[in-house]
């Protein structure tokens, strides 16, 4: 016989990942209008997260939601487009610095406001400020037990 904590449990864990794919695929329409993944919209907050420092490849990797083996080939791609751009690192020219371009920028600031009216419901009729950070707690406290 299951226990019904375990069953809870269980049932917690298939919400949540419910949950999570119902919120990428909202995220991910929204990013279709200019046209990136949502990787690459992660690549780029984190870089914008750092600018004006600049980061390597492996540090994008460790700060990515979804770690990608393959970081140097999206990070390719984001040159051509010019959201990105790739220069030798002056004190180690063995790695590659890289950085949010202007129009990298610009594109977030163009994303922002509809990735939040897309988004903005999910929580907003449901979860209040106080309970939003008490569950962003829990869920971190969550992923650091794993």
């Amino acid at each position: 016989m299951v226990s019904q904590a375990k069953n809870n449990n269980e049932v917690l864990m298939v919400e949540i990942i419910k949950t999570s794919g119902y919120i990428e695929r909202k995220i991910t329409e929204v990013l279709k209008e200019f046209e990136i993944t949502p990787i690459h919209y992660n690549i780029l907050r984190i870089l914008k997260g750092a600018h004006p420092t600049p980061l390597s490849a492996g540090e994008i990797k460790e700060r990515m939601l979804f770690p990608n083996p393959d970081v140097t080939r999206l990070i390719d791609r984001m040159i051509k487009r010019n959201i990105v751009e790739r220069n030798i690192c002056e004190k180690n020219r063995r790695k590659m610095d890289i950085l949010i371009t202007k129009d990298g920028i610009e594109l977030l600031k163009k994303i922002y406001p509809k990735l939040e009216k897309a988004t903005n419901q999910f929580f907003k009729n449901e979860i209040n400020e106080n309970n939003a950070k008490a569950l962003t707690k829990k869920l971190e406290k969550i992923r650091n037990s794993i």
